[in-house]
């Protein structure tokens, strides 16, 4: 079995001065930017996987910069998979990743 590293809506809106600012984000971020780091040196799959909210919704909203993926993710997240996704849970993208195209990378295992 592969195994993946999967980071999911590390984006503007969660950090300061964004629409949605969570506790304790840059400590997330640090952490986030770490395993990156150790998985792309292992060698492991890494996808990132980007909330895109309706372009009038509350945060995360469609062409605002707080959609975009924090600058320290999307430079480290350069030549992985990003997969956008709808939704508020990241569901539907690993759905989307599931029953991708034959020889695309999956993130998962789904045998089971």
């Amino acid at each position: 079995m592969k195994t993946a590293l999967i980071v999911v809506d590390i984006q503007n809106d969660y950090f300061a001065g964004g629409r949605f600012p969570l506790e304790n984000s840059e400590q997330a971020l640090a952490a986030a930017l770490h395993a990156i780091a150790q998985a792309r040196q292992a060698g492991e799959l890494v996808v990132g996987i980007q909330h895109i909210a309706a372009s009038d919704g509350p945060f995360m909203a469609a062409g605002t910069e707080g959609a975009a993926l924090h600058p320290a993710i999307a430079e480290a997240l350069q030549g992985c998979p990003v997969i956008e996704k709808h939704q508020p849970t990241a569901s539907s993208a690993l759905r989307w990743a599931k029953h991708s195209p034959p020889g695309m990378s999956r993130p998962f295992d789904w045998s089971g």
